[in-house]
């Protein structure tokens, strides 16, 4: 019996290595796992991973997804922060439909009163109309973003940004997002339809800096900034304007207190995995921090 073949496109960003890592370790034996990149040669750590083959692949092309998609059974559309992400993603999907691709994975949002939002809710519409059976992965804010305040850490034993340190949101680690798409590649038909919200821990920035003076052994302190004072800082990390706007509109809704609660247990579900706390994410690196 053929082994079903499982495709993402995207791979080379961080959600996708840490799906494609996912696979490959979980279900390397099992699956045809294809990792489709712009540039292959910035993947070379895939080609020792089990059962994976890079593949050379572009969102948007759509005669040429037509033919790399033969044959496979389920695709990840793994949404690029491009301004045109949803026409991308919208001929990536099609381009699948007509290649004969049976489900597809693709990502969302649980905030459709921002812009970032609005963009993720038209193509949840896209894939979901598309005639296809589907999965849908929304996601709040990254855990993972943390790294960006290593150097202050590291000089200053500061955290900076503009949320009121008490106020709670969600968030999701790079890994627990990695395992969970892997696991719905790896069986769809028991998602099929199904749209989750993917949260690992919902915390505060009075909780994060408490992890790392814990994990650190110093008091880390944090300091709230003004809207403008953020934008500034972000933008001078390399962050495009366009997804600080965005970051700075779901700061907002973090600082009306629309991301105090919510379900978080839809990670559990899918993966019978308890998800990572922030706590257990700062011990995890707490090395790069100092």
């Amino acid at each position: 019996m053929s082994k079903s073949r499982v495709f993402v496109i995207g791979a080379s960003g961080n959600v996708g290595k840490a799906t494609i890592n996912a696979l490959a370790r979980n279900y390397g034996e099992k699956l045809d796992i294809r990792a489709g990149v712009r540039n292959p040669e910035k993947v070379a750590e895939f080609t020792s991973l089990q059962g994976v083959t890079v593949v050379r692949a572009e969102m948007g092309k759509r005669d040429e997804l037509i033919e790399i998609f033969k044959d496979v059974d389920v695709l990840f559309i793994v949404v690029p922060g491009a301004v045109d992400r949803v026409e991308l993603t919208r001929v990536t999907a099609e381009a699948a439909k007509e290649a004969g691709v049976k489900h597809i994975l693709c990502l969302g949002s649980p905030t459709p009163n921002i812009s970032i939002g609005k963009q993720m809710y038209d193509i949840e519409e896209i894939i979901t109309n598309l005639g296809l059976n589907y999965t849908i992965l929304r996601l709040p804010w990254f855990m993972d973003n943390y790294f960006a305040f290593k150097e202050t850490i590291q000089k200053l034993s500061v955290v900076y940004d503009s949320v009121d340190p008490t106020k709670r949101f969600s968030a999701i680690c790079m890994d627990d997002l990695g395992l969970a798409a892997a696991v719905v590649l790896s069986s769809p038909e028991k998602h099929a339809g199904k749209k989750y919200l993917l949260v690992s821990d919902r915390h505060s920035f009075k909780d994060l800096v408490k992890a790392f003076s814990e994990a650190l052994g110093k008091d880390v302190k944090y300091i709230q900034q003004s809207y403008e004072e953020a934008k500034v800082v972000w933008m001078q990390k390399g962050v495009p304007e366009q997804s600080v706007d965005g970051l700075i509109e779901y700061w907002k809704e973090a600082n009306a207190g629309k991301y105090e609660e919510g379900n978080d247990n839809d990670f559990a579900a899918i993966t019978e995995k308890q998800p990572t706390s922030v706590a257990a994410w700062v011990q995890r690196y707490a090395s790069v921090f100092k």
